[in-house]
């Protein structure tokens, strides 16, 4: 399908880690906001194949998905990269007026 051709010239990061003893994973991945339905689903099943050998106990993604804590087979922690990383801004901003 077409839909499929797209995906298969899209780029994504993987990164795989470990904190605090629970696996965690990183989804950086090219996203268009023009994106329709059969696009995203294609997104999400192409994460959730990708990230079933690799079981993580938390998923961190960019920009708009329609993954859910439903990963497969397994139930993850998602949480979006953009509202973390702001508040991580935020956090350290705060910090250095304090000082």
């Amino acid at each position: 399908s077409e839909t499929t051709e797209a995906i298969l010239k899209r780029k994504y990061l993987f990164i795989l880690g470990e904190k605090e003893g629970k696996e965690q994973a990183l989804v950086w991945r090219e996203y268009d906001d023009n994106w329709n339905e059969d696009d995203f689903k294609e997104d999400k099943e192409f994460i959730i194949k990708e990230l079933e050998p690799w079981s993580p106990h938390i998923v961190y993604v960019n920009g708009q998905s329609v993954l859910t804590p439903k990963l497969g087979k397994h139930n993850v922690k998602l949480r979006y990269i953009e509202p973390e990383f702001k508040k991580l801004m935020e956090d350290k901003i705060w910090r250095r007026q304090r000082l």
